[in-house]
């Protein structure tokens, strides 16, 4: 009994710190907007609730899934927020048939204003399948994850990297100028080739220099599964320029600001997307 009350005990402890990892990550509000007719008519007000409801929960499990670095969830304080909104593509007449779409949107602090990608959803010549509700909700669920394995640096990525993933870390001079991220990189599922935006601030010149800084995560044996990212030095300018001042710089006056995720190479299996459409390997 008091080994099993260990192992009980064990066991709690690591589900704590799974969650405290977990709650540190930056939140992500998700929800789902649909407001033409063409689909809102088929559907009583308790219905559409419903509806919007489900798909929300479905798309927040999906991104969690292949996301592993942010926190979505659809409820809770987030200072983040991203929308799915089913709609006629742009241009498209306000009535009769038309290509519909799935419009991706991010709100947020530091957010550029109208930060969204298509993604068509069905063409005019499929204008009226699968209206039914369960139908419809399927369909933009196997959506979303098609464009999760499928298609994610060109249209999700595109606006979570301007989420941040986490604000601490360590600069370093060796083997290259780096940073270690106190991330379990395991964890995150982040893999080598993974690209960071790293804004790092220092004194420099009697002023102080704050600056984003491209970089790569490169594979390292650094204790505890931590993110090492060395800087790109082949950046386009100013990025030279400003390696240049933070290869002068102190390391333990190099303060990191922000980190933000630009590509993001996932090695980790997913629980929720259909096993034909799972494949998360990084790319060549």
């Amino acid at each position: 009994m008091k080994a099993f009350g260990y192992a009980l005990a064990a066991g709690l402890l690591m589900a704590a710190l799974h969650n405290v990892v977990a709650a540190e990550r930056t939140a992500v509000r998700v929800g789902f907007e649909l407001t033409d007719k063409h689909y809102t008519d088929e559907f009583t007000d308790p219905e559409l609730e419903k509806l919007r409801a489900d798909v929300a929960t479905d798309v927040t499990q999906l991104l969690n899934d292949r996301v592993r670095y942010l926190d979505f969830r659809t409820d809770g304080e987030a200072a983040y927020r991203v929308t799915l909104r089913l709609g006629r593509a742009d241009g498209a007449a306000a009535a009769g048939p038309a290509d519909f779409g799935l419009f991706y949107s991010l709100d947020g602090p530091d957010v550029p204003a109208n930060t969204r990608v298509y993604v068509l959803f069905r063409g005019k010549d499929k204008f009226s399948e699968g209206i039914d509700g369960e139908e419809l909700r399927s369909a933009i669920k196997a959506s979303v994850a098609s464009t999760l394995t499928g298609n994610f640096d060109e249209t999700i990525q595109k606006i979570l990297q301007f989420v941040p993933m986490k604000g601490v870390g360590e600069f370093r001079r060796e083997p290259a100028l780096s940073w270690v991220i106190h991330e379990d990189r395991a964890e995150l599922c982040i893999d080598s080739a993974t690209r960071l935006e790293v804004k790092s601030s220092f004194p420099e010149a009697g002023g102080t220099i704050n600056f984003p800084f491209p970089a790569t995560v490169i594979e390292s044996d650094i204790a505890g599964n931590e993110i090492l990212t060395v800087a790109d030095e082949h950046a386009a300018d100013p990025a030279p320029t400003m390696l240049r001042a933070l290869g002068t710089a102190a390391p333990d006056t190099v303060k990191v600001e922000v980190v933000r995720v630009l590509l993001y190479r996932h090695r980790c299996p997913q629980a929720s997307i259909p096993p034909d459409q799972a494949s998360f390997a990084p790319a060549q």
